[in-house]
């Protein structure tokens, strides 16, 4: 099997620019049996990039993009894995105000 293992959809991730759907698209017309979904969880895109509401509405918006992919993956007999991107502040070099250090987690359920 042929799997993408680091992906970021658009609106959840901003270094992402691709929509969802067309993700699936993509992967599929590549070769590729699979991939993850790795978009950002970091408490600054939570705090600024995310619309406003409750934690929960705001993990649900970061679900979203992988929900999508997920569907039209399934219509194209593409695997669609979660994982994330996650970001710990206390990794980060101060002043520098951006992560220096993310971690790729595989196998979320």
């Amino acid at each position: 099997m042929k799997i993408g293992l680091h992906c970021h959809t658009a609106g959840r991730s901003p270094c992402a620019c691709v929509q969802p759907e067309r993700i699936a698209e993509l992967y599929r017309q590549a070769g590729f049996d699979g991939l993850m979904v790795t978009d950002h969880f970091i408490s600054y895109l939570f705090e600024d990039y995310y619309p406003e509401g409750s934690e929960e509405c705001k993990v649900d918006f970061w679900l979203d993009g992988y929900r999508r992919v997920k569907a039209a993956g399934e219509k194209l007999g593409l695997c669609v894995m979660l994982g994330m991107e996650l970001n710990l502040a206390p990794y980060n070099e101060p002043g520098i105000g951006y992560p220096v250090c993310e971690f790729l987690c595989c196998g979320l359920t």
